[in-house]
């Protein structure tokens, strides 16, 4: 409707293009499944400390990295408006959904935007995105229709080689995997890379340079 204004929006990011990964690249997130440990609704997750700081550790990701690192620039400098390169990567991690395992219901703390990049079986297995409070909430409504303006839910099902991005504050979860193939993702989050506010305002924060990842590489890109 035209004369409906969709104020306040929350600014889903969905890649138009995608990265296929390599065999290499295959190989070695299966061999990280063996390290997964886990998590609740039965779910894997690679949170130890080595590989919780997936992209960052392993060169074999390091293309992946760019890809995911270019997005995110996308979303902030062209979405969001935030000019280049004040928002980086902090942690990221794989998760692995086997058969009957979901996800629990979940936002990302101390993060400003967070993503997930699709690896497999991510059609079969969407990412259900739901709304924090608004007007409606205490009330129980038969609609004729759902849209974005009713909604209590959004599913997402993306091809592999796709990522999301979206605000952290966004509760998102897994439905059980009712597939035989695992569904394997790739989180991350992000943080402020540089200072921001002003002195003038009295909100100055002095972050300086992103340190919040764990930089030493632990191979050689080889699985």
């Amino acid at each position: 409707m035209k004369n409906v204004i969709p104020i306040f929006s929350t600014p889903m990011y969905m890649s138009e293009d995608s990265y296929h990964l390599s065999e290499h690249e295959i190989n070695t997130i299966k061999q990280l499944s063996g390290e997964a440990l886990p998590n609740q609704n039965k779910n894997y997750s690679t949170s130890t400390l080595k590989n919780s700081y997936l992209l960052d550790n392993y060169e074999i990701f390091s293309n992946l990295k760019k890809f995911i690192e270019s997005n995110i620039e996308n979303y902030t400098t062209k979405v969001m408006m935030i000019p280049k390169e004040k928002v980086g990567l902090t942690q990221s991690w794989l998760n692995y959904n086997t058969k009957e395992s979901g996800h629990h219901h979940h936002k990302h703390r101390n993060s400003i935007f967070s993503g997930i990049y699709y690896a497999k079986g991510t059609l079969e297995s969407p990412t259900i995105f739901t709304r924090g409070s608004y007007f409606f909430d205490n009330w129980q409504v038969d609609y004729s229709e759902r849209n974005l303006f009713n909604a209590e839910e959004f599913t997402l099902a993306l091809e592999p080689g796709k990522l999301v991005l979206f605000p952290s504050t966004l509760y998102h979860y897994v439905p059980e995997n009712v597939m035989d193939m695992t569904r394997v993702t790739i989180a991350f989050n992000t943080f402020w890379n540089t200072n921001i506010g002003s002195d003038e305002s009295l909100t100055k924060l002095n972050f300086g340079n992103n340190k919040n990842a764990w930089y030493k590489r632990i191979d050689n890109g080889t699985p």
